[in-house]
């Protein structure tokens, strides 16, 4: 359950350990073990505190980023929904 969670730059990333990741011939098959920590908070056992990440509103001379979304026809219903960094937009 925990490595459904595993995310690199807020991107769900799988993590395989081998080909059978229930393998009892492997040391450690029952054995993983972490913290999913509540937002704000990271590390081992979530006692650290997240520092902000990003981009800093004050640095000068910096330009907006426009995205430019282009959507063809797929269904009947018309509706689509938009996918960033493993959150998907309510339909």
């Amino acid at each position: 359950a925990l490595a459904r969670e595993n995310k690199v730059n807020g991107d769900p990333v799988p993590h395989v350990y081998g080909v059978d990741p229930n393998n009892p011939l492997t040391w450690d098959y029952d054995q993983m073990r972490g913290c999913l920590c509540s937002e704000g908070w990271e590390g081992y056992d979530c006692t650290l505190r997240t520092c902000p990440k990003g981009d800093d509103p004050q640095t000068l001379n910096q330009k907006n980023e426009v995205q430019q979304l282009s959507c063809t026809f797929s269904d009947a219903e018309g509706t689509f929904s938009l996918m960033f960094r493993g959150q998907a937009s309510v339909e």
